[in-house]
C-alpha cells in the first residue's frame, strides 16, 4: 500500500524513490535499501537514491553505493543482466560482491535485489540489505518480482508523459 501511494503522490521514480525504499525496508526490517536507474547513455547503473535506518551508520558503503556506476553484470548490475531477482545470503562472504568491505564494517550481510522491468527490459535495480546472514526466501523473490514489474511500468508512464509534454513545449515554440 505505502508503495502505491508513493507513486500516486510522485511525478517520477526519482521523486518515489526515498517512500519506496524507506516503505519496503521499514516493513522487511532491513535497515538499508538503495535503487538504482539504467543510463541508457553510458550503459551502466547509476544510485538515485540511498535509504538507511537511522539507528546505523552506513556511511562509507553509502558514499561508494551513490558514487559507483556498474555494468551489466557486476554489483547490482547482475541483477540487471539476469532479469531476475537475486539473493545473497552474506555479501561479505561473497568474493564478487563489490563493495563488501564497507558492507562488512558496518554489519551489513543478506542481500536481496530485484530489477525494475519494463516491456522485458530493465530500467532499474532496487537493492536491500540486512545485518542478518539469510537463506533465500522464494515468496520474498516472487513478490519483488511483481513489484519490479509495478516499478517498471511507472518509469514507463512517466517517461512517456515527459515525452509529451517535451513535444507539446516544441510544438508551442515551432508555432
Amino acid at each position: 500500500y505505502a508503495v502505491i501511494e508513493a507513486l500516486a503522490n510522485s511525478a517520477t521514480i526519482e521523486d518515489a524513490a526515498s517512500w519506496v525504499l524507506r516503505a519496503v525496508a521499514e516493513s522487511l526490517e532491513w535497515p538499508v535499501a538503495a535503487m538504482w536507474l539504467v543510463d541508457k547513455n553510458s550503459d551502466h547503473l547509476r544510485c538515485i537514491d540511498y535509504w538507511c535506518h537511522d539507528a546505523l551508520d552506513t556511511s562509507v558503503f553509502e558514499q561508494q553505493t551513490r558514487t559507483n556506476q556498474y555494468k551489466r553484470g557486476v554489483g547490482p548490475g547482475r541483477t540487471w543482466d539476469l532479469c531476475a531477482p537475486t539473493w545473497i545470503v552474506d555479501v561479505t562472504k561473497e568474493s564478487k560482491f563489490s563493495r563488501r568491505d564497507s558492507a562488512l564494517a558496518c554489519g551489513l550481510h543478506a542481500a536481496l535485489s530485484f530489477p525494475m522491468v519494463l516491456d522485458g527490459d530493465v530500467v532499474g535495480v532496487v537493492e536491500f540489505f540486512t545485518l542478518r546472514v539469510l537463506e533465500p526466501d522464494e515468496t520474498l523473490l516472487k513478490m519483488f518480482a511483481a513489484l519490479g514489474q509495478q516499478l517498471g511500468a511507472f518509469v514507463g508512464r512517466t517517461r512517456a508523459q515527459e515525452q509529451l509534454e517535451r513535444f507539446f513545449t516544441m510544438s508551442g515554440d515551432l508555432l
